[in-house]
C-alpha cells in the first residue's frame, strides 16, 4: 500500500507555496499543533470544504487480555477523529 508522509507534506507545500523546505516545515508543524490543540480545547473544529475533527472520549472499562484471560483495566482517553467533507472524500489527482 503507497502511502504519504508528513516529509511529502512539507515537499509539497515548499513547491506550492516557493517557501523553503524548513520554513513549509514550520507552517506544517503548526499547522498541525494548532487543530490538534483546538480539537481538544473546543471539542471540534470544522474546516468548510475540507472536514471535521472531533475530540472523542472513551470511557473507562475492563476487557479480558491475553492468552490467560485475565481481566486488564483500560484507563478513560480522548482521541482526535478525522471524518471528510462528502465532497472530499474520492480526490482525482
Amino acid at each position: 500500500m503507497n502511502y504519504a508522509t508528513k516529509a511529502d507534506l512539507v515537499a509539497h507545500v515548499a513547491a506550492a507555496t516557493g517557501l523553503t523546505k524548513v520554513a513549509a516545515k514550520q507552517a506544517v508543524e503548526a499547522t498541525l499543533s494548532g487543530i490538534s490543540k483546538l480539537t481538544f480545547d473546543k471539542g471540534h473544529l470544522t474546516l468548510r470544504g475540507f472536514g471535521k475533527f472531533r475530540a472523542r472520549q472513551y470511557k473507562a472499562r475492563s476487557v479480558k487480555g491475553g492468552v490467560v484471560g485475565h481481566e486488564v483495566q483500560v484507563p478513560a482517553r480522548t482521541v482526535l477523529t478525522y471524518s471528510a467533507n462528502p465532497d472530499q472524500t474520492r480526490v482525482e489527482a
